[in-house]
């Protein structure tokens, strides 16, 4: 018995109990197929337009309730796409871009630059700024990154996000 419990505890000890944790970002970039990178910091996010956005439900990949976060505030990513120049020569080409959003702990979600830029996701697509009574910088999963029009809210969530990488189709 004692040899089972040091081997327990030597798995413990080399592979850690909490191997998911995610690391928090204090900033993020925007990269790719564009004419100059971009890096936000949380600095840069606290000088846009806050938006309250009161109470938001997360739902998991069913569409049940996993979570609820209170006294939401965000800012809409779209503020900062808009700043970004796409390697384009006519506008009809602005439909062949898509976003890849990188989190730090590898997880990763896609956009059409339409969708965001031209669209209602784009209208509803939030860097968090406060949650539940904390502010960014206090958060554990910042920089978090919500889609509050998706009908599953948490099938696109995203905490700690780390870049965005925007790419032309094939």
């Amino acid at each position: 018995m004692p040899a089972i419990l040091l081997l327990f505890f030597l798995y413990i000890h080399h592979y850690g109990v909490n191997d998911n944790k995610i690391t928090p970002t204090d900033k993020f970039t925007i990269s790719g197929d564009i004419k100059s990178p971009i890096t936000v910091t949380m600095d840069d996010i606290q000088k846009y337009k806050i938006i309250q956005l009161n109470q938001v439900v997360l739902t998991n990949h069913r569409g049940f309730p996993k979570d609820t976060i209170k006294n939401v505030k965000g800012v809409l990513l779209k503020e900062f796409l808009d700043k970004v120049e796409l390697n384009v020569e006519k506008p009809k080409e602005l439909g062949e871009f898509y976003l890849t959003f990188v989190c730090s702990d590898s997880f990763k979600a896609v956009f059409s630059w339409d969708e965001i830029l031209n669209g209602e996701t784009g209208k509803n697509l939030y860097i968090i700024t406060e949650k539940n009574g904390q502010s960014i910088r206090d958060m554990d999963a910042r920089i978090m990154v919500l889609v509050l029009s998706d009908s599953k809210i948490g099938r696109r969530h995203m905490n700690c996000l780390e870049k965005i990488i925007i790419r032309r189709t094939t």
